[in-house]
This record gives structure tokens, sequence and C-alpha cells, in this order.
């Protein structure tokens, strides 16, 4: 057993905590903007000047009421436990509308920020939502409210919380029949729950440090909204936000905002892992001996006296430098396979990652949770998490 196995596993009690309750997702919130929160960093973004911007869980609550409140105003004629669509991006404003269309009593239904409209109105009809929010220009055939609207709207006075216990992904909504994926708090209770055994096994997942997780993955996507957006906020951490999907923007704010974990799906590590090779090969060919050195040292290939200076702390930040920073210290791969040779790659440059699985209709069910570089490699999903059975 590792040193901090009890330190880690008193913060997983929380966890259980949350199944003694109702199980529903008002009792998650509460949980995730509770006073044992309310001063650790929830959100942060880079303003124009490339510095980080933060807020906590106390200004998190606050602004989660006011934007429910609003809410309240301007769907005052919808019929409560109706489907409301939510198809906005990653950002601070997804996390207050998500919560703010439950408060009010209606049924979020997640749906894709680049999906054309065609498609939306299809998953509207056939989910019969009442409303949609959006931060399009475009107007669908039902209410639509855009952010900028639902931000400037006035509150309604007399606001509570009639907390909804249900929310909806869906498949991409083409012009045939869609397949909707209907979760209820204790559903989403459980996945929560599913973390109860993780300290058996590693103390990088989840702790008491702080953490600052990349909203990478789009939260209408099970991954995303489970693995970072649900279990990060039930556990206090901060969601750290991107401008935009370009490598520069990944690259200056995983630095500036000091990132320590990173979920994503093999492209988007296929990606790294290549652009790095090629930044090496025009690098010239003694940053190519470290950098090889490096990547054998930390996959167990060579020892720290074969590797030299390639297995020095300095040498791997100034590698990192040209990478996502030196503050990352946990990465999942989800969504497919990834490759053994991306795997080689990215934890050689001293990020370990891991691969999990994960469906739609099951939510994600498992991570390879093995601290050793050698199972890392191997590419697989680890064993099912607290409650879940393979078959």
């Amino acid at each position: 057993m590792y040193p901090e196995y009890q330190k880690v596993k008193q913060f997983f009690s929380t966890a259980e905590d949350l199944l003694k309750t109702n199980c529903t997702m008002a009792d998650i919130y509460e949980f995730a903007t509770s006073k044992d929160h309310k001063r650790n960093k929830a959100v942060t973004v880079l303003n124009e000047k490339g510095k980080p911007v933060s807020y906590n869980y106390a200004k998190y609550k606050m602004r989660t009421t006011e934007t429910a409140a609003k809410l309240a105003t301007v769907l005052s004629d919808a019929k409560k436990d109706s489907v409301v669509g939510l198809k906005v991006k990653n950002s601070p404003e997804w996390l207050h509308i998500f919560w703010s269309i439950l408060m009010n009593g209606y049924r979020p239904l997640l749906i894709d920020a680049k999906l054309p409209k065609e498609n939306t109105e299809n998953l509207l009809k056939q989910s019969n939502a009442v409303a949609i929010i959006t931060n399009e220009i475009s107007t669908y055939s039902v209410q639509t409210i855009n952010v900028d609207n639902l931000e400037n709207a006035k509150q309604h006075l007399l606001f509570t919380p009639t907390w909804a216990d249900h929310l909806l992904f869906c498949s991409s909504g083409t012009t045939g029949n869609i397949k909707l994926m209907v979760y209820n708090g204790n559903n989403i209770c459980n996945q929560i729950a599913a973390a109860i055994s993780m300290p058996e096994e590693t103390k990088d997942i989840m702790n008491k440090d702080e953490i600052n997780i990349l909203a990478f993955v789009p939260f209408h996507h099970i991954f995303g909204f489970v693995a970072v957006f649900l279990w990060y906020t039930f556990f206090g951490k901060n969601i750290v936000f991107l401008k935009d999907m370009s490598t520069s923007e990944i690259q200056k704010t995983c630095q500036n905002c000091d990132v320590t974990h990173i979920y994503s799906v093999p492209l988007f590590w296929d990606a790294i892992a290549q652009g790095f090779l090629r930044k090496v090969a025009l690098a010239g060919q003694d940053k190519l001996e470290l950098v090889t050195k490096m990547i054998d040292y930390n996959t167990g290939k060579i020892t720290a006296k074969e590797a030299g200076l390639a297995s020095t702390r300095i040498a791997a930040k100034s590698v990192q430098k040209m990478v996502l920073g030196h503050h990352v210290k946990y990465c999942i791969s989800g969504g497919g396979g990834v490759s053994s040779e991306t795997l080689r790659i990215i934890n050689g440059l001293g990020y370990p990652l891991y691969n999990g699985y994960g469906m739609t209709e099951i939510g994600v069910t498992s991570v390879e949770l093995a601290m050793d570089v050698e199972t890392r490699l191997k590419g697989r999903i680890g064993k099912p998490f607290h409650g879940v059975e393979y078959k």
C-alpha cells in the first residue's frame, strides 16, 4: 500500500456519503457547492492577455442561482418536467445553464454545439423539447433562448428551485429515428460512486491536492460529462476552459493555467505525439538523442544511469515545455482504442496516459488505474469500477 493511501481513501468517503442521500441531481449539486468547497477554485479561463482568471465555488453557486432565476422568467410558460435542449460549447456558461435547467424543473437534453441545424431540429422534435438554449444566431421551431439574452434577462424575484431529476444524452440526430439515453439522479450518483474503489490502486486520479482539469472533451458526450465535469465538480476541483481548440491555444492554456489532468480521445493524443515528434526532428540531433533517451527511461527500457541527463527533472521540464507544460500529472484516453506508439510517446514524455472505457448507454465504467508504466503501455481498460460488472 502506498504511503498516501489512508489520506486519499478518506477523501473518497464523500462519494460514500452521497449514496446515503436520496441520490438526486440536487444532492450532487449540494455536495459540489458545499461550504467545504466554497473557497476552492471552480473555473479558470485565460483573459485577453493570456493570464488565468478564476472564480471559486461560492461564486459558482451564486452565478448558478442568478442564472436559474433568469431562466425562470424566460421559461415562465413552459410546462415543468419538459425537455429543454442545451446546445452550448464547453464554457463556464454551460455549467451554470445546465444546473439552472434542472433547478427550474426541466430535463436538459445535451446537444453537440457543432450539430447542424437540421439535425438539431430533429432532436428537438423527437425528444418533445419545449425550448433550446444556445449561443447560435439560429432560431428553432421551439422557444429559442440565446445565451446572451438569458444573461441580460431579469431575475424572477420569487424564484425557488423545483429540481428535475433526469437528463438526456442523444445520438447524432440524423433525419431518421434518434436514440435517447435518459439518466436519473440515482444513475448519475452511482457514476460518482464508481470512484470509491479507486484509492486502492492510485493516488493521482483524484486527491486533496490542487487539481486543474482541462475541459477538452465536450460535455454533451458521456466521457466529458462524467469524467471531467461531473467527477471533478463533485469533488470541488477546478475546470479549465479553452478559448478554441487550436494546438497553440491548448498548449498555452495548459502551461499558463497549470493544468494537471487532461482527458481526451485517441485522436487528440495521436496529434500531440506526432506534433511533438515533428518539432523534435527540426530541433537537431542533440535534442533528438535527449528525447529518445527520455522516452526509453520513462517507459522502463533503460536505467537512470544509462539515460544520464535525460532522466533528470530539469531535462523533463525542458522537453515538456514544448508540449503541455510540466504540471500534467494524469491523463486518460477514451472513446476508442489508443495506439501503442502514442502510449509510448506520451508516457515517455512523463505524462502518465491511461486507457478507459465507457458507452453513452451505461456511462464510464472502467479506467486502467495501475500506476506502473508497463501496465499503462498495454492499453488495457482496467477493472470495472465499484458497482459495475462486465460479461
